[in-house]
């Protein structure tokens, strides 16, 4: 589930640059996806983040949309020969626990509106 989205525009053709999404999922926190090269980048609980290309806009917004963002991973993206991957970085403690913090003041919100 997302909790948080974010876009941003290139200043240089005025198109869809980045989109920066956090997720409410146990095994995957975070993903940035570059739409222009069908870059993404994932970080997951941990803090490891992983590039995958070739991950078309179709692929992404099914990802984005999908009940569980780690079952969608495993069953297209994850092992996919027409995706490869590479371990790219590893978030700094302070960004996993910035962005659990986010995930859990959202997890708050919610609770108290049910």
């Amino acid at each position: 589930m997302i909790i948080e989205r974010k876009e941003s525009i290139d200043e240089h053709d005025g198109k869809l640059g980045i989109i920066d999404t956090i997720f409410e999922s146990s095994n995957i926190l975070r993903s940035i996806y570059f739409p222009k090269t069908n870059t993404l980048y994932l970080s997951f609980s941990y803090g490891q983040t992983y590039r995958y290309d070739n991950v078309d806009n179709e692929l992404y917004e099914n990802f984005e949309k999908a009940d569980s963002q780690g079952k969608y991973f495993n069953a297209n993206i994850k092992n996919n020969s027409a995706i490869p991957h590479q371990r790219s970085y590893k978030l700094y403690d302070s960004e996993i626990e910035g962005t659990k913090k986010i995930i859990n003041e959202w997890k708050e919100k919610n609770k108290s509106q049910q």
